[in-house]
């Protein structure tokens, strides 16, 4: 769960870094970061699981 909460504050600080004004474009990023993690977690689950 930490690791969780490191991530998501490190990618808020990168959108701050970036300060992009353009909404559709960080919903889209936010988004792809989901589905990302959400892949990571499952290759994780497996990896463990073995």
């Amino acid at each position: 769960m930490k690791t969780q909460i490191i991530i998501h504050s490190n990618f808020n600080k990168m959108i701050q870094h970036l300060n992009l004004q353009q909404t559709v474009h960080l919903q889209f990023l936010f988004g792809q970061f989901n589905s990302d993690i959400h892949c990571f977690k499952k290759d994780y689950k497996l990896f463990t699981s073995n």
